[in-house]
């Protein structure tokens, strides 16, 4: 039987009900028993209740989902950034030998599954920092790594230091793109605004 049915077919019974439970209510509080405006004011009362309640549970599930997306998204953007740089440097290495060759299929491969997670970042949290990023793993720069090397012998190892810095640079990049992906709040407080410009957000 529903509330409006019990109501109607036996309101004495439907009063008692509603008066016995917000005495209830007020004495856990310490409070004296007051006779409620009518039933249908504590009808109301149930009502808005349990819609109040059921939007916080809601806020509170979409609040978790957002957050969990951002951890993995941040997580994801992290381990693509460290294998570009590993590959990267791994090439480096080969390269620095005279007459070196090299196959640089996994150092692109590396730097497309970065440029996925960056993509994947911007859609979550965008930042003037990624978007950059996102240029510069697409850059001269990152062709240059695996590009023909110099024959002279100083020419390549002032290569080989450019190109190992780069690669830390991009990483550390990175990390930082990733940790603004995982911020909780959207804002930058008074006490971050230098730092979010640091960041690029």
């Amino acid at each position: 039987m529903s509330f409006e049915d019990w109501r109607r077919t036996h309101p004495q019974d439907f009063e008692r009900a509603c008066d016995a439970l917000i005495a209830a209510n007020r004495l856990d509080f310490g409070t004296s028993p007051v006779k409620p405006a009518g039933p249908a004011t504590s009808l109301w009362s149930i009502l808005i209740s349990a819609v109040v309640g059921a939007f916080l549970t809601l806020l509170g599930g979409e609040w978790r989902s957002r957050r969990d997306r951002q951890v993995q998204t941040a997580q994801a953007l992290r381990s693509a950034a460290a294998a570009y740089a590993r590959e990267g440097k791994a090439m480096v290495r080969a390269l620095a030998a005279p007459m070196a060759q090299a196959d640089d299929s996994t150092y692109y491969a590396a730097r497309d599954e970065l440029a996925s997670k960056l993509h994947e970042s911007e859609a979550v949290r965008g930042s003037a920092l990624g978007a950059t990023l996102l240029e510069e793993i697409f850059s001269i720069k990152a062709t240059a790594v695996v590009a023909r090397w110099p024959d002279d012998p100083a020419a390549r190892r002032a290569r080989q230091q450019e190109a190992a810095q780069w690669l830390s640079a991009v990483e550390a990049d990175a990390m930082r793109v990733a940790a603004v992906v995982q911020r909780p709040w959207p804002w930058h407080g008074p006490q971050s605004a230098a730092q979010a410009i640091q960041l690029g957000a």
